[in-house]
């Protein structure tokens, strides 16, 4: 017999018993060798902010001053441009929002509001913006009928367990009156 076969011999036949034991407990208790890992993770799901979007309009055509007032963030700003005579400009914070929306749709005897071509991005977790088109017609106490149109952009905050309009733009297509207010 050459020299070092009988030790190889010994070696393979040690290896084999080895793995043959290994197996038997793999087949008899696989949990021994194999621990199942667990891994968890939290992903902050916001609720959608599209029914938040139609109570706003909801509070446009119920004209609820104070509904609308309560939509946005204490620094929010909202600009009106476009064919909108006087009326023209950024109104900074929810208490000049709030006199804006009272001064306009506040003065309204009826009012119906719609939107169309609603459009929604993702920019952050928590910050949604949204464009749409928003049609009004309606009766003023100042002005008579109403028929006004607009292409809407809104940036939604999700904080503190609801969304906020934080920045808003109404670019005006059409502003029709009856009676119409000369400024200048």
């Amino acid at each position: 017999m050459p020299k070092g076969v009988g030790k190889t011999n010994l070696l393979l036949v040690a290896v084999s018993l080895l793995l043959a034991g290994s197996l038997v407990l793999v087949l008899l208790d696989p949990q021994s060798v194999v621990k199942p890992v667990t891994v968890t993770s939290t992903v902050a799901l916001q609720p959608p902010v599209e029914p938040w979007v139609y109570q706003w309009v909801y509070g446009i055509q119920s004209r609820d001053v104070d509904l609308l007032a309560s939509m946005y963030a204490p620094g929010a700003n909202v600009t009106w441009m476009g064919n909108i005579p006087g009326q023209a400009g950024t109104y900074e914070g929810r208490a000049n929002i709030k006199i804006l929306y009272g001064s306009t749709i506040g003065k309204t005897t009826s009012l119906a509001a719609s939107i169309s071509n609603y459009n929604e991005e993702t920019a952050s977790s928590s910050l949604e913006n949204v464009t749409f088109f928003l049609a009004i017609t309606g009766n003023s106490s100042v002005v008579g009928t109403v028929k006004m149109a607009a292409t809407v952009t809104q940036s939604w905050n999700y904080t503190g367990g609801q969304w906020q309009v934080l920045q808003e733009s109404w670019n005006y297509v059409t502003y029709d009156v009856q009676f119409p207010v000369i400024t200048g």
